[in-house]
């Protein structure tokens, strides 16, 4: 299978490009802005460009790609909240670029979407049924991207599958990276034997989801499914219990301390992966133990 991955000199794309490079040939298409040159696979084609550069993107599009996973773009709610204009142009734009890229080049397209798109809900776990509130331009941007996919698949008979990715973490993970940054974060406090600051008063719960499943997520989306579809690993995870899950494995004698909440934060997030099992035979395989021993072993 010949596959294009936007944003994959990034943390989750240049897991995904390792694992699709057993398969068949593979090209990156990646500006840099926030992925590493570093990341890229040796045995992948390189195209140095943004989402925003539609010859480039149709040009790569055209090189025989089977399908193209779209994770190229701005990352994360801080950056957003700071640059919502930038949010806009990258993840708006650019995913309208590379659907009229796939459209003309009939390739399937898997795009990274978030489940920032819930917002603020208080009903746990997250069904693709809800009602989306986005709360930040990052959010609003994923949601856009969703809705332009839906758009292509029935105007244009696009194959589309979005992944509404939960909080992602594992090697390689940089602390500017958006997703589950609070890990790499704590893990690296926790090995300087310094304090471990939880936003807030640390109660808030995620849903942590080690990135070798997501990417098991992608593959099975490159073959089957339509729509959106939850990835996480169904279990919810208090941002404290986490920061002591770190201190436990990391023995060290770091503290838990407090910082202000961050702007655009939800409360909980938790993933229902019900339709995601169904229909694409998704199956976490990693506990929360298991992934950040693995990275704190990887370090």
């Amino acid at each position: 299978m010949e596959a294009l991955v936007t944003g994959g000199a990034g943390f989750i794309g240049s897991h995904l490009a390792n694992a699709l490079l057993a398969k068949g040939g593979v090209t990156i298409l990646d500006d840099l802005s926030s992925g590493s040159k570093a990341n890229v696979p040796k045995k992948a084609e390189f195209i140095k460009a943004s989402v925003l550069d539609e010859a480039a993107l149709a040009k790569a599009a055209m090189g025989g790609a089977a399908t193209v996973f779209h994770l190229g773009g701005m990352v994360g709610v801080p950056m957003s909240v700071r640059e919502p204009q930038r949010c806009a142009d990258v993840n708006v734009k650019g995913t309208v670029n590379v659907l009229e890229a796939c459209r003309k080049a009939d390739c399937r397209v898997v795009f990274a979407s978030s489940a920032s798109v819930y917002g603020d809900n208080p009903k746990t776990p997250y069904r693709e049924t809800d009602l989306p509130a986005p709360v930040s331009p990052y959010a609003v941007s994923k949601l856009a991207g969703e809705g332009l996919l839906a758009f292509y698949a029935k105007e244009y008979g696009l194959k589309c599958v979005s992944l509404r990715l939960f909080n992602v973490y594992g090697p390689g993970q940089k602390i500017s990276s958006g997703y589950a940054a609070v890990v790499p974060a704590f893990i690296n406090a926790a090995r300087a034997s310094d304090d471990l600051r939880v936003n807030g008063d640390g109660s808030q719960t995620r849903d942590f989801i080690y990135v070798d499943d997501v990417v098991q997520a992608f593959l099975l989306s490159a073959e089957k499914g339509s729509g959106a579809y939850n990835i996480g690993s169904g279990k919810p995870t208090s941002v404290k219990h986490l920061a002591g899950k770190i201190i436990e494995l990391t023995q060290t004698k770091s503290r838990i301390t407090r910082a202000p909440k961050r702007a655009g934060d939800v409360r909980d997030s938790l993933a229902d992966v019900s339709k995601a099992r169904r229909e694409l035979g998704f199956e976490p395989a990693y506990s929360l133990a298991d992934g950040l021993s693995r990275v704190i072993g990887n370090g």
